[in-house]
């Protein structure tokens, strides 16, 4: 009965993260940093060594 109840708690959890998580992308907020993609001016792909792209493509 307990592991019944606790599994009930975890999942109703995880079930309202998921939403908060759905409704923040509706709204346009990013889920890595919350300033959305119009500011981000692409430090995520600036990181990588430019090395590393041109061997993937064979070049």
């Amino acid at each position: 009965m307990g592991t019944i109840v606790t599994a009930l708690i975890l999942a109703g959890i995880v079930f309202l993260i998921v939403r908060g998580m759905a409704r923040d992308k509706k709204k346009g907020k990013s889920l890595s940093c919350g300033c959305g993609c119009s500011h981000c001016g692409g430090q995520c792909a600036a990181q990588t060594p430019s090395g590393e792209n041109a061997q993937r493509r064979g070049t």
